[in-house]
């Protein structure tokens, strides 16, 4: 699972566009992850190989993931959603 490097290997969302009112899927995987957050967001997220949440912006919004190793080392990822 990711072997020994402390990796995200994927953060996105699908659909990356949606209609006011409907959900779309943040998906997220990580590798020798301590701790996750992800923003803005009122989910629980945590360290996985392969998680995925629901979200339903209001308007288009920039989501960030942030993954923490065990030494304090971080790593970001964003992902956008288009709110038409």
């Amino acid at each position: 699972m990711g072997g020994d490097r402390f990796e995200i290997l994927n953060f996105y969302a699908y659909p990356g566009v949606i209609q006011r009112g409907d959900l779309t899927t943040l998906c997220y995987s990580v590798s020798n992850a301590k701790s996750v957050t992800l923003e803005p967001q009122s989910n629980a997220v945590w360290p996985a190989f392969e998680r995925c949440v629901s979200v339903s912006p209001k308007k288009t919004t920039t989501y960030t993931f942030t993954a923490t190793d065990a030494t304090g080392n971080k790593k970001t990822a964003t992902a956008i959603v288009e709110v038409h």
